[in-house]
């Protein structure tokens, strides 16, 4: 298992849980935030501009999430075409970069790239042609809006979410408000 840094992963219990299963751990370098490019691009992509950065505490939304990432990857992989880059060369100072002509889904790929059982190819065949992608796009959707209203909800009491809801952060990097005081005796000479 290849993990960063973050102490999630470098923790000793999953370090002993993942010695007695038989799995080897590496981790990135400290302090090289681009070891893992290519996993953080996904989480921007894949993640963070479906969902943005807010947390999603509640052990209620777990369910819904669940779904909704389900139904939200299986279109992604299935219908949203990407550009593969065939070649990359430098000419001084600019990076010339080659596509191919045609776009093509994950799932195309992985059925032209011949790698797939004759089982598995025609079980991802029939669903490409079942599944009807504005309908997953309308049901992605309205489970969406209903995670952020039941996310609401909940947060409904919560006197920090009032605070992140309103648009004041509860950070303690931030400079603390300033209260509105009346002015003291010197500070009101000083005004007149």
């Amino acid at each position: 298992m290849d993990s960063d840094n973050g102490g999630e992963f470098l923790n000793f219990h999953l370090y002993h849980w993942l010695k007695k299963h038989g799995i080897h751990q590496t981790r990135s370098r400290p302090y090289y935030k681009n070891d893992q490019a290519y996993v953080e691009q996904k989480n921007h992509t894949h993640v963070r501009q479906f969902l943005g950065y807010e947390r999603l505490e509640h052990r209620e939304l777990l369910e819904d999430l669940n779904h909704l990432l389900k139904l939200w990857s299986q279109w992604r992989n299935l219908f949203c075409v990407t550009m593969k880059q065939e070649s990359k060369r430098r000419e001084g100072s600019r990076q010339i970069r080659r596509h191919e002509k045609t776009g093509r889904s994950p799932a195309r790929r992985l059925i032209d790239s011949g790698d797939l059982r004759p089982e598995e190819g025609r079980a991802l065949e029939t669903e490409l042609s079942t599944l009807n992608p504005f309908a997953m796009r309308t049901e992605i959707r309205r489970l969406e809006d209903r995670l952020w209203m039941r996310r609401k909800e909940l947060y409904q009491g919560d006197e920090r979410e009032a605070l992140a809801l309103a648009g004041a952060s509860p950070l303690r990097s931030e400079a603390p408000a300033r209260a509105n005081k009346p002015p003291t005796r010197n500070q009101a000479a000083r005004v007149s």
